[in-house]
């Protein structure tokens, strides 16, 4: 099992600690990219007429068949290192994000996503 947890700090989401580079681009994407009230990707992810590729302040999301791989535009490594995540795994976990996480009040204090077999979940505390 990989994980990463976020916590709020501020009114806003930091990376806390991941298990993998890759869940961390993952982690990147909630907490930088879209943050709350969050930035709808909801349309983008089935809609291949809107693009292949979009990006945020630091990901980078590419359609391909049934998949959607981030990376981080800025990671200065020289081997490419790629999250990769089903389309519509994406969708539900934006659709947790919106409504565990950002329609919350108060906001959750922590937010862990967790990738177990070959799926990716959302899960908020309210404890730190």
């Amino acid at each position: 099992m990989q994980q990463i947890k976020l916590c709020l700090y501020k009114g806003t989401y930091d990376c806390e600690s991941a298990s993998s580079i890759e869940i961390k681009i993952l982690g990147s994407l909630f907490a930088s990219d879209l943050g709350c009230p969050g930035t709808s990707l909801d349309n983008w992810i089935f809609d291949d007429e809107q693009g292949i590729i979009t990006s945020g302040n630091i990901i980078e999301l590419e359609k391909e068949d049934d998949y959607i791989y981030l990376n981080n535009m800025y990671d200065k490594r020289k081997i490419l290192i790629q999250l990769k995540i089903s389309r519509r795994n994406l969708f539900s976990l934006l659709y947790d994000w919106q409504n565990k996480v950002c329609k919350k009040n108060p906001q959750p204090q922590e937010v862990i996503i967790k990738y177990e077999n070959n799926i990716f979940t959302l899960e908020t505390s309210d404890t730190l």
